[in-house]
């Protein structure tokens, strides 16, 4: 079995995930490869930090919860709502993290900075929404067939942990 979430570019084409059955531990097996596999296979280079103010709002949030800061806050919940209704980040919004003026929905950077944020908040209060959430970013993260990112160590974080996260679970089953 194959993983079927990271088959074609969820940057230009958007997962539902609506009525997604469940097919075991060959699933969650395929998962774990499909993973893996991405970080060991896919070039990955450096780049410079995205331009907007969502990058700056994550990497706050990020800096705050690696210190064990208090998280999550007000604010990273309302823009995990808008993510789970939207499957989009932009690099430039309101308040209320809907897309301002010039902003972009497929800068990759901010899905690694989310997922961090993601798996920090997890980590810290066991709440699934947080790791549904980071499924579903690492899952666009890893349906790229190349990544320029900011920090390749954060990438690594996010798809080991998320990969720790899901053996504990399996584990309590």
């Amino acid at each position: 079995m194959e993983y079927p979430y990271t088959q074609r570019d969820l940057l230009k084409e958007k997962e539902t995930y609506q009525y997604t059955s469940y097919h075991g531990q060959a699933f969650l097996d395929a998962h774990g490869a499909q993973r893996r596999s991405f970080l060991e296979k896919t070039p990955m280079t450096a780049c410079a930090e995205p331009p907007g103010n969502l990058w700056a709002f994550l990497k706050d949030f990020a800096e705050r919860g690696w210190q064990r800061e208090i998280l999550p806050d007000q604010g990273f919940a309302l823009l995990l709502k808008r993510f789970e209704v939207t499957k989009r980040l932009w690099t430039h919004v309101d308040e209320n993290f809907r897309p301002q003026g010039e902003a972009e929905g497929d800068c990759l950077n901010l899905y690694i900075l989310f997922s961090y944020g993601c798996l920090l908040s997890y980590e810290k209060t066991r709440h699934l929404s947080f790791l549904n959430a980071l499924l579903k970013s690492n899952d666009i993260i890893a349906s790229q067939t190349a990544v320029a990112c900011v920090d390749r160590g954060i990438l690594e974080k996010v798809i080991s942990g998320e990969l720790q996260c899901i053996q504990e679970l399996r584990k309590a089953l």
